[in-house]
Parts: C-alpha cells; sequence; structure tokens
C-alpha cells in the first residue's frame, strides 16, 4: 500500500506541475471553455519539453539545470496570470477531485511493477522501446549539450543516443522521460513507467476537458478512454503515441472548439504544433491536422455554410488549418535538409489483422484475444457497425465537429485499403476509438442541452456498447500487465545494484541474446563504471543494426552475465534473479 501512495504522490504531483507550467498558455484558450483546470496539464506537457531544450542547448548548462530554470520561468508567469484570471471555485474542486480519481487509477495499473515488488521496477514486455527512450534520457541527464554521444565500437553505450539525437523527432518524449528520471533520481529506464502513468493521466484529461461540457461526460469520457489502448501502447514501448495521439486530438479540439481566434490565438496554436510535433513526429502531426481537419471544414461547408459570412468562416479556417500543418511538417526539418524515404517492407498481415486494432479489440502486439474468444470476428463486425452508427447519427443531428471524429477514419483507411497501404494504417491504431469517444461526447451535450431524446438515447446506447466490446481486450490486458505478469517481465533496479556490487572492479562478460534482458544490461550497466565484453551473440544482438566487426578483447573476464533460460555456464554461480545469471570465471 505505501508503495502505490508513493507513485501516486508523485503521479499528481508531476500533474500539478504540469498544470502550473501550462496555465500561461491555458487562459488564452478559456473562451467558452468549462474545464480550463482539466486542460492546463496537457499544455504543460506539450510546452514544457521545448522550454527545456531550448535552455538545454541554447544555454549550455546541464539537464537538471535546465528543467529547474524551465519551471521555475513558468512557475512565476503562471502566478502572474493567475493574479490576473482564475477560474471558479466549483471548477477548481471538481477538477482536483477529477485529477486525483484518475491519476489513481492510472497509477495503479501503469506503475503495476513497483507497487508489487516494493523497489523501482519496470514491467519490460512486448517490446523493447521502453529502453530505447530510457538510454537516451540518460545521456541527456548526464551530458551537457558540448558532449555528443560518437559512433564507436569501442564505447558501444554511446551508439543508440547517438542514432536518436542526431535523426529521430521526439526529442520532446525523450526529454519527458528525463525529467522523470532526474526528479525521482532513477535511470531512464526505470522512470519509463512512472512516466507512462503521468502522460496517460494527462491525455485522459486533456481531451475531456476539451470535448465535454458537462461534469457527467467529463467522467465518462475519463473512464471510456481508460478502457482503451492507452495500457497497452505503454507498456508495450509506445511511448511516443501515448503522448503524441492524446495531444494531436487535444490540439484538433482547440482548433475545431475554440470561438476566438485572435493573433494570441494564433501563435498559441503554432507552439502547439510545434510541441505536439516534438512528442511524437511533424509528420504525423501533420497528417492528423489535415486529415480530420479537412473532414471538419467540409462537414462544416456542407451543413453550416448558409451565408457569405460562413463562406468567410471557413475560407479563414482553411487558412489557418494550412498554416499549422505547414508548420508541423517545418517542425519536422523538411526544409532545413533533404528527407530520404526507405522503402516501406512488406507487411506481415491482412487487413483482418489491422481492423480489430484500429477499434482497440485486440493486443497491439499480439492476437490474445481472437485466440481467447472465437466470436471475434462478429466483435468486428459490430464494431464497424457501431462506427457507422455513429457517423449516421452525427450527420442527421448535424453536429459537424462529431461528425468529423467520428468520420474522418474511415474515410482514410478506405483510401489506405484501396492503396494497400498497411503500415501507415498501422501507425493510426488507437486513434478512431479515442475521436469516436470525443464525437460521442460533443453530441451527448449538444442533445442534452437541447433536450433532444431522439438524439441522446442512440448515442448513450453507442457509447455503451464501443466501451463493452472492448472489455475482453481490456481484460487480458489487464491480467498480463497487472495482475499476473510473469516474472521475468518484471525488472527490478535493485538487482542491477546487486551485479555492480558482486563484480566490483572485475570484468563482465555478457553472453545472451534474449532482447529485453540484453537491451536492458546496456543501459543499466553499459552507462556506469561496469567493465562489460560481450561475446558473439550477444554483440550480433545487441548492435545489429551498425553491422560492427565482433569484438576482441585482449583481457579474459572475470564473470560471465547469462540470461536466466539460457544452459548453465563454466565457473561458480553468484547471483542468480529471473532475469540473469552471474558467474564467477575460474582462471
Amino acid at each position: 500500500m505505501q508503495s502505490f501512495v508513493n507513485e501516486w504522490l508523485f503521479t499528481l504531483s508531476a500533474v500539478m506541475t504540469l498544470t502550473l507550467v501550462g496555465w500561461p498558455l491555458t487562459v488564452l484558450f478559456r473562451d467558452g471553455r468549462r474545464f480550463v483546470v482539466l486542460l492546463a496539464p496537457m499544455i504543460g506537457l506539450i510546452t514544457l519539453p521545448l522550454l527545456v531544450g531550448l535552455i538545454y542547448v541554447f544555454a549550455k548548462v546541464s539537464f537538471s539545470w535546465s528543467a529547474l530554470v524551465a519551471v521555475g520561468l513558468m512557475s512565476l508567469v503562471a502566478i502572474t496570470v493567475a493574479l490576473r484570471w482564475k477560474p471558479d471555485r466549483d471548477e477548481i474542486l471538481f477538477s482536483l477531485s477529477f485529477i486525483l480519481v484518475v491519476s489513481a487509477l492510472v497509477t495503479a495499473i501503469s506503475t503495476a511493477a513497483t507497487i508489487q515488488s516494493g523497489v523501482p521496477s519496470i514491467t519490460f514486455i512486448d517490446g523493447s522501446d521502453h529502453a530505447g527512450y530510457g538510454h537516451v534520457a540518460d545521456w541527456l541527464t548526464k551530458h551537457n549539450i558540448l558532449r555528443g554521444p560518437i559512433v564507436d565500437p569501442d564505447v558501444p553505450y554511446e551508439s543508440w543516443p547517438q542514432l536518436m539525437l542526431s535523426m529521430d523527432p521526439r526529442l520532446s518524449s525523450f526529454i519527458l522521460v528525463a525529467l522523470v528520471a532526474v526528479a525521482r533520481n532513477l535511470s531512464g529506464l526505470f522512470a519509463y513507467d512512472s512516466t507512462s502513468a503521468i502522460v496517460t493521466t494527462v491525455g485522459t484529461l486533456g481531451v475531456a476537458a476539451v470535448y465535454a461540457r458537462s461534469r457527467t461526460v467529463a467522467i465518462a469520457v475519463a473512464l471510456a478512454l481508460m478502457t482503451g489502448v492507452l495500457t497497452d501502447l505503454g507498456r508495450s514501448g509506445y511511448f511516443g503515441k501515448l503522448a503524441g495521439y492524446p495531444a494531436a486530438l487535444v490540439l484538433l479540439g482547440l482548433f475545431m472548439t475554440s470561438t476566438q481566434r485572435d493573433i494570441r490565438w494564433i501563435a498559441a496554436m503554432i507552439l502547439l504544433v510545434i510541441g505536439v510535433s516534438a512528442l511524437h513526429s511533424g509528420f504525423a502531426t501533420a497528417f492528423l491536422l489535415c486529415t480530420i481537419g479537412t473532414t471538419y471544414l467540409a462537414a462544416k461547408a456542407s451543413l453550416q455554410a448558409r451565408g457569405i459570412d460562413d463562406r468567410n468562416l471557413i475560407s479563414r479556417d482553411t487558412t489557418f488549418l494550412a498554416l499549422l500543418v505547414f508548420v508541423a511538417i517545418a517542425a519536422t526539418g523538411l526544409f532545413a535538409r533533404p528527407i530520404k524515404l526507405a522503402p516501406i517492407a512488406t507487411f506481415p498481415h491482412g487487413w483482418d489483422w489491422l481492423l480489430g486494432r484500429f477499434f482497440e479489440l485486440e493486443n497491439p502486439q499480439a492476437d490474445r484475444v481472437r485466440s481467447a474468444f472465437a466470436w471475434f470476428n462478429s466483435l468486428q463486425a459490430t464494431a464497424l457497425g457501431l462506427q457507422i452508427a455513429a457517423v449516421t447519427v452525427a450527420f442527421l443531428a448535424r453536429s459537424v465537429v462529431a461528425l468529423a471524429l467520428c468520420a474522418w477514419l474511415l474515410a482514410v483507411i478506405t483510401a489506405l485499403y484501396a492503396a494497400d497501404q498497411k503500415w501507415i494504417a498501422l501507425q493510426l491504431v488507437g486513434l478512431q476509438t479515442w475521436c469516436t469517444i470525443a464525437g460521442i461526447a460533443i453530441l451527448s451535450d449538444e442533445a442534452w442541452a437541447t433536450g433532444r431524446k431522439s438524439v441522446l438515447v442512440p448515442v448513450l446506447a453507442i457509447g455503451t456498447m464501443l466501451v463493452a466490446i472492448r472489455i475482453p481486450r481490456l481484460a487480458i490486458a489487464m491480467d498480463r500487465y497487472v495482475f499476473r505478469t510473469e516474472s521475468q517481465y518484471r525488472f527490478k533496479a535493485s538487482q542491477f545494484d546487486e551485479i555492480r556490487k558482486t563484480v566490483g572492479f572485475g570484468i563482465v562478460e555478457v553472453d545472451m541474446d534474449q532482447p529485453l534482458p540484453l537491451i536492458a544490461v546496456l543501459n543499466e550497466l553499459g552507462g556506469r563504471d561496469t567493465r562489460l565484453q560481450w561475446s558473439p551473440r550477444a554483440w550480433t544482438r545487441a548492435f545489429v543494426y551498425r553491422k560492427w566487426p565482433l569484438p576482441h578483447y585482449t583481457t579474459q573476464p572475470d564473470f560471465r552475465l547469462t540470461a536466466s533460460g539460457d544452459p548453465s555456464s563454466t565457473g561458480e554461480l553468484v547471483l542468480e534473479t529471473p532475469q540473469y545469471r552471474l558467474w564467477r570465471l575460474k582462471r
């Protein structure tokens, strides 16, 4: 229980810090919006890494100082803004209560490994990108901008940070993990789960804040989002999507629902577009802005354009949208360097495999629900029928925002299916249901406000059934990631401390080819004082992307580190954990 309280309090304090940091920009979007406080953490999540990165790069100070200066500056600005405008007391009380509940639920799921073990741990399963984010975060926290990582087989630990910092667009995501690592005095790998809890909480709050107009709908949206693949994405290492997709949905919501479009609003939107692009990808952000935004403008033109004033407003919004799309593309660096697009490999699955993931009926990584339930195909047919029903109701209700949210991906998927672009379609997993839930929130509030039961009843039925058909996937995900995770997928920070203590100043040969234990060793021991050597199979597996020749060592190792499932090694077994065996070699 104490571990849960500690994790929850940290998540809560991080969300409140992001609320403070995001408050100055949030007030620019308060016009006609009820849950301004709930929106602030998302604005902070988008903007804080940008400011930290700017200070880190241009001031050439350590990452810790960059973080302190950024938070301090934004806090001073927030206090100044709060003296001029603040929400009413009822909204503050409801928002705080809402944050308490959502953060508690998300923390219990995302940090289950630490809660159950009682020490800093991570559920390292279904993918290895957790360590990829952690590795770059560790580099940022230990070096300033004057010391860049290099490509040299003699220092293999620097290989991955060099690759990511030279070509990957997700700098803000790396910075977020680094911020949590510094705040908790943990390595990036063991800060990953806490960061996932913060990002999932903020994403849930942000989407509810933008699309809900009543407290009941806000609560329903949050609960519905938590039944989706947010948990699976975090556990599978898709941190960029976990942060970037809800942020993009909030960005689009601000574009579609804001009533005031002055120069300050335009400047704030441009800043947010850059921030969202740095969380995941400028191209992905531009794609979502273009497709959902164009669907919104088309729906607005067909349902609401009655005179020249309406057409002028649509023309103005089209110009704004084009500007935001341009900014998102430019943020990736397309106009600073030529981009070479690599050929896309053959996709190993069919469209039927993808369909279950569009509607969040199946785990992103494997067919767990399909293999457990013979009636999975019926679930897919039901999901498709519900999606079409949601589009129909939104069209009949003449709700422009809801229609855009519910219809856009069906149109996009149809186009991708015609072009057989499965890899692009795979990147959209999870977005359809998030958008549909947001659209249902808009429809529910509009129908309730106007007393249109003919709309409210089918909307509530569609929303309830969309959540219900996802329960099998949610149950399997909770069982796999929270309640009955196998011990070899629960890595503890303390086990690496034990390895370092046992080895001392000795040389350790890493001899394993299982990806997750191997990458964890590279992260946790490669950047410390531990002297590592690599067996041929470990070297090939860990650095296959470099194609370096096998290393030759002149000094014999004192220890050999193998994976727990590998055959026994020569020497004396001196340490064993669920993932590793450490052998003292005889000379």
